[in-house]
């Protein structure tokens, strides 16, 4: 089962995502939800996870910024960004 994170810092948005879909039945499994990038860097550094789900637009430590780190240190994991901005 592939393992999976999600970081938003808006909770209503987390709590849809983690229920929308049936995550298991795709096979993967929600391991962490965080709403700021260094809480969850802090994680990643002594957690393994096969992707990462992010907002882009995150104060402080955006997900760029965690994409960037996450590129460096973890080969093997994947980002994926989601933004709630209307283009």
């Amino acid at each position: 089962m592939y393992k999976i994170i999600f970081v938003d810092p808006d909770n209503s948005a987390i709590d849809t995502i983690c229920n929308i879909f049936d995550w298991k039945e795709m096979g993967i499994e929600p391991i962490g939800m965080f709403n700021n990038a260094i809480d969850a860097v802090d994680f990643l550094k002594t957690n393994s996870v096969d992707a990462v789900l992010t907002e882009v637009n995150i104060s402080d430590f955006s997900g760029i910024d965690l994409a960037k780190y996450v590129n460096k240190n973890l080969k093997n994991t994947i980002v994926a960004f989601m933004s709630k901005y209307p283009s």
